[in-house]
């Protein structure tokens, strides 16, 4: 607002010097006004563009990192999934284990059996 003013009182001292008609000092002030207000927009639309192209990096900067993000996730579950085909196949190998010792159980019980019964 002090800036109006200051406008406004040079558009005057400067009428009163170029002319004693009042009118151009204001016809002054009013095209100074309408100078820094055309300034102003343009100022405003500047700010506008830059604030839009800040959003649209930081869409782009967001797309990159979701993009990173799933990648990482991918990654992960490939190592999971990798994890558990192991320990399925760990199964696999578990079992005929359990199954070798069954069988060496059943061996050993047989192997006992006469003593276990001479004892009895």
């Amino acid at each position: 607002m002090a800036t109006l003013h200051k406008c406004h009182e040079r558009a005057n001292h400067r009428s009163a010097e170029e002319s004693p008609r009042r009118e151009s000092g204001h016809q002054l002030f009013v095209s100074m006004l309408i100078i820094l207000l055309s300034k102003t927009e343009y100022d405003r639309r500047q700010g506008e563009h830059e604030a839009a192209k800040i959003v649209v990096d930081m869409r782009t900067e967001m797309r990159r990192l979701e993009s990173n993000l799933r990648a990482d996730m991918r990654a992960d579950m490939g190592r999971i999934e990798s994890k558990v085909g192991s320990l399925d196949s760990k199964d696999g190998d578990l079992e005929a284990a359990l199954k070798r010792v069954e069988g060496t159980l059943d061996i050993v019980i047989d192997m006992t059996k006469p003593a276990l019964s001479k004892t009895e």
